[in-house]
């Protein structure tokens, strides 16, 4: 008896040892933090990982329809697809698209902004409503606008015919270039609301006493602006600009929406051109080595230099 008392009170002593050493690894933040982030990990892993490695086993796959032994090709996708004409005229309409989008989104926000940083009757109220275009569904926004710009029944033709712009009805989705503008347009309009916000909330952390010295120093209001303000929002802006950018690169709905990459593949960037190849051809080897190619020469770089360049503020 007197023996198994002692290697019952062993036992018990070792498992207090084991559940001390457990809680005082769990205690470290490193271990803990682990465990605590481990399933969002698994999860991202399952919903991100897995179809990211399926597409780039598609890219080195011959995989055309649904079909069970797919033939390896290794990367005769990629050089096929790099030869093609098409390939390279969708990536050309794909920078079109997102420096078009840029070069009016991150301006006419800032501008936006300005006014709405600025105090006068009824501000709140202006600010709720020029948020309604970034809140509307994208489905909502094409079709309003694809009946504004209608060259029939559309109400912008029906100005311009008053004001004596134009004698005839302009179809802007009839031609390439137009409709590449329009499609722009439209999308700007969409997401400059989203860059007003964003250099908004940046210009309320500035401390007024900041404007009150540089309006005693006698600096004009495009001083201030130049001097004093631009160079405070000037991360927040550059930060929503490089999340434009890699949005912009991928988006699709707007575009196919309004155009369906027409007319004669006017409008038919990268993402479009995905979606033809893997939904309307069932090339899915092709819409995959695309989706790789996207990713490896535009999201990849401008994600490189995002960390890089706020990495580096950071840690200045």
């Amino acid at each position: 008896m007197a023996t198994l008392e002692c290697s019952s009170q062993k036992k018990s002593s070792d498992l207090k040892a084991l559940a001390s050493r457990l809680l005082s690894w769990l205690e470290r933040d490193g271990p803990l933090s682990f465990l605590l982030t481990l399933p969002s990990v698994v999860w991202m892993l399952g919903i991100i990982g897995y179809p990211v490695g399926l597409v780039f086993w598609l890219s080195l796959h011959n995989q055309r329809s649904i079909e069970k032994n797919v033939p390896f090709v290794g990367l005769d996708n990629y050089a096929k697809i790099l030869h093609k004409s098409e390939f390279w005229e969708s990536a050309r309409l794909t920078v079109i698209w997102s420096l078009g989008n840029l070069l009016l989104i991150v301006p006419i926000g800032i501008a936006i902004a300005v006014v709405l940083n600025l105090q006068f009757y009824g501000q709140r109220t202006v600010r709720t409503w020029s948020l309604l275009p970034w809140m509307f569904p994208i489905v909502v926004n094409v079709l309003m606008w694809r009946w504004i710009l209608d060259p029939v029944a559309g109400v912008l033709n029906y100005l311009m015919r008053q004001i004596g712009l134009v004698d005839q009805p302009v179809s802007f989705f009839a031609s390439r270039e137009t409709a590449m503008l329009a499609v722009i347009l439209v999308n700007a309009w969409r997401w400059t609301p989203f860059m007003a916000v964003v250099t908004l909330a940046a210009m309320q952390t500035i401390s007024g006493t900041l404007y009150e010295a540089a309006r005693v120093d006698g600096a004009s209001s495009w001083a201030i602006f130049w001097r004093i303000t631009f160079p405070l929002i000037r991360p927040a802006v550059a930060n929503t600009a490089f999340i434009l950018v890699i949005w912009l690169f991928n988006m699709f709905p707007p575009i196919w929406l309004m155009t369906q990459g027409g007319p004669g593949d006017g409008t038919a960037t990268l993402p479009v051109l995905i979606y033809k190849q893997g939904l309307h051809l069932f090339r899915m080897s092709n819409a995959a080595t695309i989706s790789v190619l996207l990713l490896v020469m535009f999201i990849v770089p401008f994600t490189t230099i995002y960390l890089v360049t706020f990495g580096r503020r950071k840690l200045s």
